[in-house]
């Protein structure tokens, strides 16, 4: 990774950068289900690492672990320690869609000499379509602009990225699929399509293709004020994470 700022871009110009950027870091949140039942509870995997190369990292308790419910009311979830990565379940009493988010720990990196803080949406969509576009108020957000799920290969996300409310333009977006396995070394791409770059065009706009089946991380950057370690000052870059599953293709299934 590397240190972002906010940029002003020209109305009407919109970059897909081709560049990646490999072994990202993100907090990856990974449920066992994605066919959800009102009554019927969800397991989650929660680690910190890299995504794609299903590397896990000592991976620390969040500050704030939320679901925010149909009927607009919150719900606190409390993870437990799980070898590295961290655990917990969620069961859904409402029809609709909840909004899982969680404003994660902050961690130093040292080799990029900046902080980092995600703050991770995901959408737990039980058998009614209604609610997937909420916000959640975190410093740093993206808000789908089409329904994320019911969606196959090649489907196009759409959303808009927020800093404290406020529609953030020119900013990097991270774009990193998840493997439930550790691939062979032998077998990863080149690092341009591991994490592949785009940026935020007008009033925050993201659009990106997802043209593989499972799950996949949009992430955008931003800095957010500084913090000190070992007697020095240091930016702190705030990242929203939009968790996202791509189905595989209907067609593909019934042949």
């Amino acid at each position: 990774m590397r240190r972002y700022t906010t940029l002003s871009i020209a109305v009407g110009i919109f970059v897909i950068c081709v560049t990646g950027i490999s072994m990202a870091h993100f907090n990856t949140i990974i449920p066992d289900k994605t066919d959800v039942r009102r009554g019927t509870a969800v397991n989650f995997a929660y680690f910190w690492g890299h995504p794609y190369e299903h590397m896990v990292f000592d991976t620390e308790m969040p500050s704030a672990l939320k679901v925010l419910a149909p009927d607009g009311k919150t719900e606190d979830i409390k993870p437990e320690k799980d070898g590295q990565q961290l655990k917990f379940s969620y069961k859904p009493t409402q029809l609709g869609d909840h909004i899982l988010y969680c404003d994660a720990a902050m961690y130093f990196i040292e080799e990029e000499e900046l902080f980092w803080q995600d703050h991770v949406k995901q959408v737990i969509h039980v058998m009614a379509q209604e609610g997937w576009d909420r916000k959640t108020g975190q410093v740093i957000e993206v808000v789908p602009l089409i329904r994320p799920y019911g969606i196959e290969p090649g489907f196009v996300f759409v959303g808009q990225a927020f800093l404290e409310g406020k529609p953030l333009e020119g900013a990097t977006v991270e774009i990193e699929k998840y493997w439930p396995k550790a691939p062979h070394e032998d077998d990863l791409p080149d690092e341009a399509m591991i994490t592949r770059v785009a940026k935020t065009g007008p009033n925050g706009l993201i659009m990106y293709t997802l043209d593989e089946p499972g799950w996949w991380v949009i992430a955008v950057s931003a800095e957010h004020g500084e913090m000190e370690h070992n007697g020095r000052s240091y930016p702190v870059e705030v990242r929203g994470l939009f968790w996202i599953h791509v189905e595989e293709s209907f067609t593909q299934k019934i042949r």
